[in-house]
């Protein structure tokens, strides 16, 4: 049986925590971390969804049961923004998404921007973890885009071609005492979130351990598998997302 959830906004959990670096924010262990080194790790929520032998198994808020069996994700850039610059603006971020369906990324990106990027499985919904980079600045904000995958891209799958695309699904659905049906989804729209960071973090003086978190048990919240199941999994991917801050001293 489902449990009810209430939607949040996305948004930023801040936890002042000494030389802590997290993979996995059920299971934090002691690193250095020292005063300008930053990391991110991108993690799965997996709530009410259960993972089995070939993908996980999830019935969503219509009661549909569904069985991913493949899916993949590109992470194209993770950052941070720093404080009264030109990038905390809402334009800055419209910018990067439009640059982003158009195919291109733009702009010189952040110091803090790992700079790569990475397509992930969404079937296996394991964690992965980026850098440490190292930045030295006051920083605002995090700016986390979803868009298509490049050719360079790290981790292209063997299965499925992610160049051009930005998502993938693939499995079975059942409605409430319906016929198993198989389905695909795909979609190269881009999507991105860019939340403030309460406080802000001066990684001059202090190091940074960004976490992000994407649901999965609501991933396919709303979806009826008609022809707009792959911008609403978009959306729900995105109002999914939460962000949480360690800082390091």
């Amino acid at each position: 049986m489902r449990t009810l959830r209430r939607a949040l906004a996305p948004g930023v959990l801040f936890f002042p925590l000494i030389g802590l670096v997290c993979t996995d924010p059920g299971t934090p262990t002691l690193h250095p971390l020292p005063a300008g080194a930053i990391t991110y790790t991108l993690d799965w929520s997996w709530g009410d969804a259960a993972p089995n032998a070939d993908g996980w198994v999830v019935t969503n808020d219509l009661g549909f049961e569904i069985h991913v069996t493949r899916g993949y994700l590109v992470s194209y850039s993770v950052q941070l923004v720093p404080c009264d610059s030109a990038a905390e603006t809402a334009g800055w971020h419209w910018l990067r998404l439009k640059r982003a369906n158009a195919g291109h990324g733009g702009e010189t990106p952040d110091p803090s921007n790992p700079g790569q990027h990475y397509v992930e499985s969404i079937a296996a919904g394991r964690p992965l973890t980026l850098g440490p980079v190292n930045a030295a600045a006051n920083y605002c904000k995090v700016h986390y885009l979803i868009a298509r995958g490049e050719a360079h891209s790290e981790g292209l799958a063997a299965d499925v071609d992610m160049v051009g695309l930005t998502l993938f699904l693939e499995g079975t659905w059942r409605a409430p005492d319906g016929p198993q049906t198989p389905f695909t989804l795909q979609t190269a729209k881009p999507t991105a979130i860019l939340p403030a960071l309460e406080p802000p973090v001066d990684t001059a003086k202090v190091g940074a351990a960004i976490t992000i978190t994407r649901d999965l048990s609501t991933l396919f919240d709303g979806v009826t598998f008609d022809e707009g199941a792959p911008d609403q999994v978009l959306t729900n991917l995105k109002n999914g997302l939460r962000v949480a801050l360690r800082a390091a001293e």
